[in-house]
C-alpha cells in the first residue's frame, strides 16, 4: 500500500483518490458510521491495523460502473473514451467457456492500452444514463463548468485533534454536484425512490457535511491553503480563479442528481440549501457523531480498539420490535 502524509487543512485540485480515502480526516461516511457505532467507525478507518490497504480492495461491479458513470458525466465523452472500451457482445449459443474467453480477451486488450473494458449492457446504459443528464435542462447545469473531484480539508472548530474532510464532485461558485445511483429493486416512482434513498442511507448528513466543507473554502483561501494536484500552492489560473469566485460568493447549495442503475437510466435532481430544515436535523446528528468520535478518542485514543462497554441489561419486552409476540 502506498503511504502518504496526513493532509494540511486546504482546498486540494487533482488530488489522488486513495490519498483521500485513506487520510485520517473524518468524511461524511465516517460520520455516518458514527452515529451508528463508534467500534464500526474504528474498524473502517486508518486505526485498524488490520484493515485492507484502501488500494487493494477489489471494487465490486457496482462501484466499476459508478466510477465510469462518474467520469462521463463529470468529465465527459472524451475523458470517458480515454479510460473505458465497450466489451464484444457474446455470440449466441456462446458457452460460459466462451464468454469467459471473449471478457479475458477483451480485459487484456483493453488493459495493454490503459483502459478498462465494460460489458456492452453496462456501457450503453452509461452512456444513455449520461445523454439523459446532459440533455436534460433541470440537471445539466450542476455538472457544467466548475471543477470535478476537489477536496478540502479543515480542523474542526471545538473539538482539537479532529480534521475534516470532503470530496465534491462537481465544485462550482454558487454549487455542489453529486451523482448518486439507485437500484430502485422495489420499483417505486424514481422521486418516492431518491427521497427513501436520502432517508434510509442518510444522505441528509452527507449533504450537510459538504455544505460546511463549502463554507471553509473563503478562510480556506485567504490563507492561501489552495493546491493543484503536485501539491504546489495555486497563485494563478483557472483553479485560482474558480476558488476566488467559490470566496466571494456567499449564496451557495448542495445538488444531488440521482440516476437509476437498473430499468431505464432516469434521472431526477434535488437541491439542499443551508436554510433548508432538513439541515438543522442533519447538523445535530453530525454533532452528536463527533460528540462520540471525541469521547471515543478520550476512553481509548488511536492506537487501542474502540469497544462498547456499556453495562449488561435484562432484556425488556418493550425494547423488541413492535411485531414481537404478535403473531
Amino acid at each position: 500500500m502506498r503511504k502518504f502524509k496526513p493532509l494540511a487543512p486546504g482546498v486540494y485540485f487533482g488530488l489522488d483518490e486513495v490519498h483521500y480515502h485513506t487520510d485520517p480526516a473524518v468524511g461524511s461516511t465516517d460520520i455516518r458510521r458514527l452515529r451508528r457505532s463508534a467500534p464500526d467507525y474504528w474498524w473502517h478507518s486508518h486505526m485498524n491495523p488490520s484493515r485492507p490497504p484502501v488500494d487493494e480492495v477489489k471494487p465490486t461491479p457496482a462501484r466499476l460502473l459508478g466510477k465510469a458513470m462518474h467520469k462521463l458525466v463529470l468529465e465527459g465523452q472524451a475523458a470517458f473514451d480515454r479510460l473505458y472500451v465497450r466489451r464484444p457482445d457474446d455470440v449466441d449459443g456462446a458457452t460460459s467457456a466462451d464468454k469467459s474467453a471473449v471478457t479475458k480477451a477483451a480485459n487484456a486488450a483493453a488493459e495493454k492500452v490503459g483502459k478498462s473494458s465494460l460489458k456492452g449492457d453496462d456501457y450503453d446504459r452509461t452512456v444513455i444514463a449520461g445523454m439523459m443528464i446532459s440533455k436534460n435542462p433541470n440537471l445539466a447545469g450542476a455538472f457544467d463548468g466548475g471543477a470535478s473531484e476537489v477536496s478540502v480539508f479543515w480542523d474542526h472548530p471545538r473539538i482539537d485533534g479532529l480534521r475534516l474532510k470532503v470530496r465534491f464532485d462537481k465544485l462550482k461558485p454558487r454549487g455542489i454536484g453529486d451523482l448518486k445511483s439507485i437500484a430502485n429493486e422495489r420499483g417505486r416512482e424514481f422521486g418516492t425512490a431518491c427521497r427513501n434513498a436520502i432517508a434510509d442511507y442518510r444522505y441528509d448528513i452527507q449533504g450537510r457535511h459538504y455544505l460546511e466543507g463549502r463554507a471553509q473554502i473563503p478562510a480556506l483561501f485567504k490563507a492561501g491553503a489552495v493546491f493543484d494536484e503536485e501539491g504546489l500552492v495555486v497563485t494563478d489560473g483557472p483553479e485560482f480563479d474558480l476558488i476566488e469566485a467559490c470566496a466571494a460568493e456567499k449564496a451557495f447549495a448542495f445538488q444531488w442528481v440521482f440516476f437509476q442503475s437498473q430499468d431505464s437510466p432516469i434521472a431526477m435532481g434535488y437541491v439542499l440549501s443551508p436554510a433548508n430544515p432538513i439541515c438543522k436535523v442533519a447538523a445535530l446528528e453530525i454533532d452528536n457523531a463527533l460528540a462520540i468520535w471525541e469521547q471515543f478518542m478520550e476512553q481509548f485514543g488511536p492506537k487501542q480498539m474502540w469497544l462498547l462497554t456499556g453495562p449488561v441489561e435484562e432484556l425488556s419486552v418493550d425494547e423488541m420490535p413492535g411485531w414481537f409476540g404478535r403473531g
